[in-house]
């Protein structure tokens, strides 16, 4: 079965309008990032992450990246009170294509996940294993439950982002 993988997007925050949490930094040279993307600070500007082991999270991007230096590089700010909606899956090795398998019952509300890449779609998602751990579930709709590649609400953890 092909996986359905999507971008990574706010959910809904806690105490404060979603605008709130939208960042312009610019971007980095020769980026090609999607929207939904994990960013960091690279040389003064937004690059995707290198690695999704222990990444340090500066946003997740609002667009796709234009290929030019310095350009806007919108981002959602991965602060403890912004929830994401994040896509799910077995565990796969990172930049592989993603099984096609997993849902979200097959996640423990309160347990901290790791994130890996979709080689397919380019999009970065959830998966079952706790090593290496940078979301935690927070929830997700019952009509999401047994939807193959269903979306979850998650936090990006504190330990994983610049602003801890």
């Amino acid at each position: 079965m092909a996986s359905n993988i999507q971008p990574i997007k706010q959910g809904q925050t806690m105490g404060s309008w979603q605008d709130a949490f939208t960042w312009h930094y610019v971007e980095a040279a020769t980026q090609s990032y999607v929207t939904g993307a994990p960013l960091k600070f690279s040389s003064g500007g937004m690059a995707v992450i290198s690695s999704v082991t222990a990444p340090t999270i500066a946003g997740i991007a609002l667009a796709n990246a234009t290929g030019v230096t310095g350009a806007d590089a919108p981002v959602i700010l991965p602060l403890d009170q912004v929830f994401f909606e994040v896509s799910v899956d077995t565990t796969t090795t990172s930049g592989t294509a993603a099984l096609g398998t997993g849902k979200p019952s097959d996640f423990t509300v309160g347990t901290s996940y790791q994130l890996l890449l979709d080689s397919t779609s380019g999009n970065y998602y959830m998966g079952t294993g706790t090593g290496n751990p940078v979301f935690q579930l927070m929830g997700y709709d019952p009509d999401q439950a047994s939807v193959i590649n269903g979306r979850v609400y998650v936090r990006i953890l504190t330990s994983q982002t610049i602003y801890s």
